[in-house]
Parts: structure tokens; C-alpha cells; sequence
């Protein structure tokens, strides 16, 4: 028993040894890394650039907080583009990218203004070419789970006939009412205004 008593006593006499060399470390290097950090400042210039980063950082933030689009602005924005494609798939048309248009009117479009719109299997023979050259959007107030909404939209395009040379002007104000069918909206309704 008094050999396991020694044993303590020699094993608490290494360790009060060991941790005093290790606090005399511990403060020996606490009073280099002082006088490290002394010679390590930055100068003025770094200083003022840091800051100036700093603020530059802060002032991005807030634009980026600020600048952030409502759900409303989302919608209206959404509702631009959907305009747009449809008057482009209704108005703009010629021989070679009516295919095209067709096939992409069902993410524009529902069956019935499909039918509507794209019942040839091909768009005037190539006896016609129409373009935009104008239009104008106008969106009535959108409110924040509307899921119907009418556009009223002013057009002015041009038709060419192609074997005559001939082409004609026309200017067309149309209501199209889109319904939100899961995250986009497609065009269910189309009213002549004129």
C-alpha cells in the first residue's frame, strides 16, 4: 500500500513540475506574440482602405436588401414577358418559324386561343410575313393572390404580302386575360378592342 502511496506522490510531483514549465511557455509566448502583433500593425493607408472596404461592403448590403424585388414587382415583371410572347406568337408570323411558334404556344396559350391562333398546318403559304413594330402593355392592378388578369395591349404591325410586294399597316388594341396556371401565367381569353 505505501508503494501505491509513493506512486501518487511522485506521479503529483512530475505533474505540479510539468504544468509550471508549461505556464512559464505559455507566458513566455504571450510576450512574443505582443511584440509580434506591435510589428505586424498596418500602416494609415491600409487602415483607411480597410474601412472604406468596409463601408462599401455595408452600403452593397442594403442595396441588395433594399433593391430586392416585391412579389408583386415578380408578378408584373412575369406577366410583361407572358405579354410579350404572346404578342410575338400572334403577330410576328411567316412561313418558316410558324411550326416553331406553334409547337411553343402551349406555354404561351391554352387549347382553345391554340386553335384559335395556330389551326393551319402551315401559316399563308408563304404568301404572307407580318412583324411587330410597336407595342405597349397596359396591366391592370395587380393584387396579391389574384389569379385572373386582363392586359390591354396596343400593337402596330406590319403585313407583306409576298407576291404582290404590297404591304400593309395595322394598329390593333386587344384585351388578352391570363389566368396563373401553377407558377406562370397563360392567355384565356382574347377580346378585339377596336
Amino acid at each position: 500500500m505505501e508503494t501505491n502511496m509513493d506512486s501518487i506522490k511522485a506521479f503529483k510531483y512530475v505533474s505540479m513540475i510539468v504544468l509550471t514549465f508549461l505556464l512559464i511557455g505559455n507566458i513566455f509566448l504571450y510576450i512574443q506574440n505582443n511584440g509580434e502583433e506591435e510589428a505586424f500593425s498596418l500602416s494609415e493607408e491600409e487602415v483607411l482602405e480597410l474601412r472604406e472596404l468596409r463601408e462599401e461592403n455595408e452600403r452593397l448590403r442594403y442595396l441588395e436588401d433594399t433593391n430586392s424585388l416585391t412579389q408583386r414587382e415578380e408578378r408584373f415583371i412575369q406577366l410583361e414577358g407572358q405579354a410579350e410572347r404572346f404578342i410575338t406568337s400572334v403577330f410576328e408570323q411567316d412561313a418558316e418559324t410558324y411550326q416553331e411558334k406553334k409547337a411553343a404556344a402551349d406555354q404561351v396559350m391554352n387549347e382553345e386561343m391554340q386553335e384559335r391562333f395556330f389551326s393551319a398546318d402551315m401559316y399563308g403559304k408563304n404568301e404572307v410575313q407580318t412583324r411587330i413594330q410597336e407595342a405597349n402593355y397596359y396591366i391592370e392592378n395587380i393584387e396579391e393572390n389574384q389569379n385572373e388578369i386582363d392586359i390591354v395591349m396596343e400593337v402596330s404591325h406590319e403585313i407583306n404580302y409576298i407576291q404582290t410586294d404590297m404591304t400593309e399597316e395595322s394598329h390593333a388594341f386587344i384585351r388578352v386575360t391570363f389566368e396563373r396556371k401553377d407558377e406562370s401565367w397563360i392567355a384565356t381569353g382574347f377580346r378585339d378592342l377596336m
